[in-house]
């Protein structure tokens, strides 16, 4: 499930040829899994956008 803030709540359902794609009524999520299987980051297209990149970022304390 994923949250738009105008939009509401979207159920993700799982690409079948790709492990890590999920498709929604907002668009298509590609998360990107590194070899140790850590996420860092997805990119999601829709209806306006393409292969908008997200970067999964740790704090430093």
């Amino acid at each position: 499930m994923i949250h738009h803030f105008r939009r509401g709540d979207f159920e993700l359902n799982p690409v079948k040829e790709f492990q890590n794609e999920f498709k929604s009524d907002m668009g298509m999520l590609d998360f990107q899994i590194d070899n140790q299987g850590q996420n860092l980051g997805f990119k999601l297209s829709g209806d306006r956008v393409r292969n908008i990149r997200f970067r999964k970022i740790t704090s430093q304390k």
